[in-house]
């Protein structure tokens, strides 16, 4: 009796209510075949320049869409009923004119999509000047399924990291640079003055717990005592924040054989080189090779990516 009562109280309250007979196999549902068609409306004479769009609407079977156009003149909507009747998906068309549009007529269609082949539909034209006005029509059916499967968590990765141009902040001061990357169980940084620095939620050979995770942030403390800070970063196949934490970073930390100074120094002078060769694209200019100086100097991201966890270093 309870489950019928909380539907009830569903549809009281204008939601959604999913109903299914859990089967004897332990699927519950099917799998959904539900028509639907996407509506383009443009105007357009005789060249591809002349193509003017004036919106688009989707939707499924029971649907009732609607889009204006305005120009030349004209002024008028466009209604499109999507119904299913006897096994066939229509459209009912109305052409609408607006006040004080004397050159579109009111009109009604009625389009037969079961074939599910794309239709175009000649609205009003223009003579003297041969444009059209059209509605592109497109069915498609949308398979949805509600089977269940076990539930397996492994299939969610969350040990994949991406970042979404995070910035990178190094001893709570200093602005490196933004991280970019993503699809892989273990990142990495490389920075002046620190060196190169793997980090997984998965531990792997070399790694100590020196980080973690927490609300979309990666904290990272080295044995030396700096700190690495990463915002902007999600995880699995689903590419979302992950709740709860904070969780372990194992980290892997290479140091630098130069220091901060020195490494600036060398990259700098190398960067001036290429400058001098004539090895930079022959399109950058004098303020983009000053803002690229500014960055050395600042100690920026020299570089960062995520991978595999190589073989060798799984454990």
């Amino acid at each position: 009796m309870k489950p019928k009562i909380m539907l009830m109280i569903a549809a009281l309250m204008g939601l959604s209510a999913f109903t299914s007979a859990t089967a004897a196999d332990g699927t519950f549902g099917d799998v959904l075949k539900l028509r639907q068609a996407n509506i383009v409306l443009f105007s357009m004479a005789d060249t591809a320049d002349s193509y003017v769009p004036s919106g688009s609407a989707s939707g499924k079977a029971s649907s009732m869409l609607g889009l204006s156009y305005s120009g030349e003149g004209r002024v008028f909507m466009v209604e499109v009923r999507l119904s299913e009747k006897d096994d066939r998906f229509l459209a009912d068309v109305a052409l609408v004119p607006g006040r004080g549009d004397r050159g579109t007529e009111a009109r009604t269609f009625q389009l037969d999509l079961t074939d599910l082949k794309p239709l175009q539909l000649e609205l009003a034209r223009d003579e003297a000047t041969g444009r059209r006005y059209a509605l592109q029509v497109t069915p498609s059916i949308d398979v949805i399924d509600q089977r269940t499967r076990p539930f397996d968590p492994a299939r969610l990765r969350l040990e994949l990291f991406y970042f979404s141009s995070g910035p990178v902040i190094v001893n709570d001061e200093r602005y490196v640079g933004r991280m970019g990357a993503g699809g892989g169980e273990l990142a990495w940084l490389e920075l002046p003055g620190i060196g190169q620095v793997e980090f997984s939620l998965k531990r792997f050979r070399g790694a100590e717990a020196l980080g973690a995770l927490y609300e979309g942030t990666i904290g990272i403390k080295l044995e030396d005592g700096q700190r690495i800070q990463i915002d902007g970063v999600t995880n699995g196949v689903h590419n979302q924040v992950i709740p709860g934490g904070p969780y372990t970073v194992w980290v892997r930390w290479t140091p630098s054989e130069l220091s901060f100074e020195q490494q600036v120094e060398q990259t700098l002078s190398k960067f001036e080189g290429m400058q001098r060769q004539n090895e930079l694209p022959p399109d950058v200019t004098p303020e983009q090779i000053e803002s690229i100086r500014r960055g050395i100097r600042r100690g920026s991201l020299m570089g960062s990516g995520v991978m595999g966890i190589p073989q060798k270093d799984r454990l």
